[in-house]
């Protein structure tokens, strides 16, 4: 079974439109929200997925920021698999959950995939980092390289390449086995809001990843605070830091 999971503040149109395409390979879709979504197009869209003969399950976060979210759904679902995504995420292409599936039967050590992660906005003024390259690419591009010594190996989620795995899981949307994730929903639960990274933790957490090649989720909205992914591996996981640290 599997459950598409939405942590947002309550706008959740866009996802749920997005995540139309998908219903036949999603089982129920499980919303924790901040403020319960009371828009008419929210309404028409959660009926609609209804309609479809999908389960619905809206609950309200128990405690703010996304990793108590998280952990909410890990904890309260019942599904073998989730597929968690933001609310300013759209995964393409009605075969995706079906290819981010395959990737985690590829091998029994794997317990979670991603999509390739592309970040469609700010393209005016770009964050650090964030080199938009939408075309296939080889890891010995220089573009490739420069990004990974500045993001670590595992930015390659990012980039269109062959084969790939990632130590890098982003919050924007990624799919994993529950049974994996239980034994670190305390630690989410802890995750102060507002405090970046509970989604790399995590991914630390399961281990490497595998990238869905030919899948895509495109990311928009503002996507708050920066980080240098490469320090936050090194001093905050390797390290063994605290979900309590702060920066």
């Amino acid at each position: 079974m599997i459950e598409a999971v939405i942590p947002t503040r309550g706008k959740v149109e866009a996802v749920l439109a997005g995540l139309l395409q998908h219903h036949q390979t999603i089982d129920s879709v499980r919303i924790v929200t901040a403020a319960m979504p009371t828009s008419t197009e929210a309404r028409r869209l959660i009926e609609t997925w209804q309609h479809l003969g999908r389960d619905v399950t809206i609950e309200m976060q128990r405690r703010p920021g996304s990793g108590p979210a998280r952990a909410q759904a890990i904890e309260n679902s019942r599904a073998d698999r989730l597929l968690f995504i933001d609310d300013d995420a759209v995964l393409v292409g009605a075969s995706a959950v079906i290819y981010l599936q395959q990737e985690l039967e590829k091998s029994p050590r794997v317990e979670w995939a991603t999509p390739i992660i592309r970040f469609a906005q700010g393209f005016v003024d770009p964050p650090p980092g964030h080199t938009e390259i939408w075309e296939r690419v080889s890891r010995e591009d220089p573009r490739v390289v420069e990004a990974l010594e500045h993001r670590g190996s595992g930015w390659i989620r990012v980039f269109d390449v062959t084969d790939a795995e990632t130590d890098q899981l982003c919050g924007a949307c990624f799919f994993a086995n529950r049974a994996a994730m239980l034994p670190h929903r305390e630690g989410l639960w802890r995750w102060p809001a507002g405090v970046p990274g509970n989604d790399a933790w995590l991914g630390y957490k399961l281990g490497e990843g595998r990238v869905a090649r030919k899948i895509f989720c495109y990311h928009f909205g503002d996507f708050g605070r920066e980080w240098d992914h490469a320090r936050l591996h090194r001093d905050f996981m390797e390290e063994g830091l605290d979900p309590t640290w702060t920066p």
